[in-house]
């Protein structure tokens, strides 16, 4: 991956479909992306849980317990995963667009970044700041134009 660049993949052994997909962001430069090395760190038994957890939500199905976005702005795209370990309450946080606005608009693609373990019952503000920051980065759009070349940047001509 070349510096300062980002790139997308998808997550492995999940049921991706035409409704809904879901990724990983990637990132050697950018410390806060780290989604993806948590998962593959670890142990299969809660990767097999995270796994089902993604298969919900791929579904279409709904559980505030298991993943959840937030009804309003600024946050209205954010999307988060939600499991726990060892009494810590882990969280994937990312967001969802439409990668394919003209032919498939209804297609939703989950794309995870940050890993945060909660301490306090709210969301942390700084942390839906660092996901929502994400969305409007260049080389983060580039990197999901390369697998859906049709897509745009949300909300913008």
């Amino acid at each position: 991956m070349p510096p300062d660049e980002y790139a997308i993949t998808f997550v492995p052994n999940v049921r991706q479909n035409e409704r809904r997909k879901i990724v990983f962001l990637e990132s050697n430069t950018d410390a806060d992306i780290v989604a993806r090395k948590v998962f593959d760190d670890l142990v299969p038994n809660v990767k097999r849980t995270l796994q089902g957890r993604f298969d919900h939500w791929l579904d279409g199905l709904h559980h505030k317990k298991y993943h959840h976005g937030w009804d309003n702005e600024p946050n209205r795209s954010l999307y988060v995963i939600k499991w726990n370990d060892k009494q810590k309450c882990h969280r994937f946080y990312g967001f969802i667009c439409h990668p394919k606005p003209k032919t498939n608009p209804r297609l939703e693609l989950c794309v995870l970044a940050m890993h945060v373990i909660k301490t306090t019952w709210e969301t942390d503000p700084t942390d839906l700041n660092g996901v929502r920051r994400l969305i409007k980065v260049p080389t983060v759009i580039q990197a999901i134009v390369k697998l859906f070349p049709e897509y745009r940047e949300e909300g913008k001509k």
